[in-house]
């Protein structure tokens, strides 16, 4: 899968919340500052509304040491800005939960903004939902061009 992002990029807001057992959770929330765009991600990650079974979404969060966690999807790699408590939890539980918001959001919004948001586009079901697996960069397997695989590092 290719995705190439309308210009600017999606933003990209992160935090811990709570999964229906009360287990901590990492958060992962894109949208974009026009809201182009976001409807066709969705489509092609195969999201789901928020009534829906929650989507698998396969391994698409990568945890670079040192460098941050990165979202790929298919050629474009997204930089997620994590807290390093974030991105520990994401290791441990292994997979987060990928909202897509359709609606924009100002890459400025802070999280009482993205509090707001959340609420209405959810009333509005302008959000849809998947996980996302993450694992340590030197851990990701890449597919070839001709078959087989080869490990993914931080920068490559």
């Amino acid at each position: 899968m290719t995705t190439e992002f309308p210009p600017p990029t999606p933003a990209a807001w992160t935090w811990v919340d709570a999964d229906p057992a009360g287990e901590p959770l990492p958060m992962l929330l894109l949208a974009h500052p026009a809201g182009l765009g976001m409807a066709e991600l969705a489509v092609r990650l195969g999201l789901a509304a928020a009534e829906a079974p929650v989507a698998e979404l396969g391994e698409l969060l990568t945890v670079c040491p040192g460098a941050g966690v990165t979202l790929g999807l298919g050629a474009a790699e997204l930089p997620v800005p994590a807290h390093p408590q974030w991105t520990r939890l994401l290791l441990v539980r292994r997979h987060a939960a990928l909202i897509v918001g359709l609606d924009p959001l100002p890459r400025t919004a802070d999280l009482p903004d993205v509090d707001r948001y959340l609420t209405a586009a959810l009333a509005d079901r302008r959000l849809l939902f998947g996980h996302a697996y993450g694992a340590h960069a030197q851990r990701r397997a890449t597919p070839l061009p001709r078959g087989g695989t080869t490990r993914r590092f931080c920068g490559s």
